[in-house]
């Protein structure tokens, strides 16, 4: 009984939600939106994670090796299929074309399995997915990107080439809306500030990465970076450490994955008092003066009084005489 699964469609997961005391969503900003509504009307926690449009900034000072395989890594593993992967690349034109070249010629030469299996990357998770991903390479192409690796289905199941375009802006959906596919889409800038406007124009903000050699200059840009885990020469794996937050701002959703600060969603805390005293306390009824003069010399005792703590005592007894003797019916 500890773990329990129900598979199914929106409808499954609406029914889940009346019976449930707090859940956790990852999905659609559209679906989040009715999940935190609806959890919000049954007033049950509610964390949700949404989309993703996260972006590397990759500056001319970067160690190159380090950072073509790093944004390789993060923008195709799992076949891109990652909330957290790296979707857009914003690098600066001094070293753009080096870059590219070099990303281009590691996604060629990665193998792509319709299964899977022995493999650097599998297959697209649905006929769905496959769709958006040719949409999104398509728009971009007529738009005027360049084609530098991939762009095409492997021939074989759902499987789809690594793929990098070059030339890319944001008047390009492979730019602004969620790809969610092997898909590197890379823009030219001039230089880090022109970065850092356009990796925050997006209404999303799950991960962000800043590429260079200059430690402290990249931890100041990666703190500029509107998203919920930012990082310096790296990406997305913060999610797999147990004690760091997962969360994101904007459209991405407000809810938060993993350490402490996940603990209201997860559990709810409740409070349990036993009292084993067997006589009456003596701040219950009656309401006498010398209730009125006990309130007054804790308030002094509160405040460092010496004097009144030595005279709270033979109040307290008489306070308890009292109350006890309203019990019996006397007063």
């Amino acid at each position: 009984g500890l773990v329990g699964i129900a598979q199914g469609g929106g409808d499954v997961g609406a029914r889940l939600i009346e019976v449930v005391d707090a859940v956790t969503f990852t999905g659609s900003v559209a679906t989040g939106r009715k999940v935190a509504v609806r959890a919000a009307e049954r007033f049950i926690p509610c964390s949700v994670e949404l989309g993703g449009k996260d972006a590397a900034i990759v500056l001319s000072d970067c160690n190159m090796d380090r950072s073509v395989m790093g944004v390789a890594q993060w923008g195709l593993h799992n076949c891109g299929q990652n909330c957290a992967a790296i979707e857009r690349v914003y690098v600066e034109e001094a070293i753009a074309d080096d870059f590219v070249r070099r990303l281009g010629t590691v996604a060629d030469t990665l193998e792509v399995s319709p299964e899977g299996q022995h493999a650097d990357i599998g297959p697209l998770q649905s006929h769905m997915q496959l769709s958006i991903v040719e949409a999104h390479v398509a728009d971009a192409l007529a738009k005027g990107a360049t084609l530098v690796a991939g762009g095409k289905r492997t021939g074989e199941g759902l499987g789809y080439r690594p793929t990098v375009l070059d030339d890319c802006t944001h008047e390009m959906d492979v730019m602004t809306a969620e790809t969610f596919g092997p898909v590197i889409a890379v823009q030219r800038v001039k230089e880090a500030e022109e970065a850092i406007a356009l990796a925050n124009s997006s209404p999303y903000g799950l991960n962000g990465s800043v590429w260079t050699s200059n430690i402290e200059r990249g931890t100041d840009l990666a703190k500029r970076l509107e998203v919920g885990v930012a990082y310096v020469n790296n990406h997305a794996f913060g999610g797999a450490l147990a004690n760091v937050p997962w969360t994101g701002v904007k459209e991405t959703g407000t809810g938060i994955a993993a350490s402490r600060f996940s603990y209201h969603t997860f559990t709810r805390p409740r409070t349990l008092f036993v009292d084993s005293n067997s006589k009456p306390d003596a701040w219950w009824f009656p309401m006498n003066q010398d209730l009125s003069d006990m309130a007054d010399l804790l308030i002094e005792r509160g405040k460092g009084s010496f004097t009144a703590a030595l005279k709270i005592a033979p109040i307290l007894g008489k306070r308890i005489k009292a109350v006890t003797q309203l019990a019996q019916g006397k007063r």
